[in-house]
């Protein structure tokens, strides 16, 4: 994936129409300013779908394995 990212997993979430993906990332950076970068690149600008037509919300959380 670009920018550094890694998609570790998916879920849906039925119940509540929820789609949940666990992205890592380990760049010295750190996520938001990589998440940031992402939003913003011309990659993302001609993508025929942008995600303000479909992403309701999204949250982010910081987690660590246990």
């Amino acid at each position: 994936m670009p920018y550094g990212f890694e998609i570790g997993q998916a879920w849906v979430d039925r119940e509540h129409s929820r789609f949940v993906w666990l992205i890592a990332y380990d760049g010295e950076d750190g996520f938001a300013a990589a998440n940031t970068r992402s939003w913003n690149s011309p990659e993302r600008e001609r993508m025929p779908l942008q995600p303000e037509d479909y992403l309701v919300d999204s949250e982010v959380r910081d987690v660590e394995p246990a």
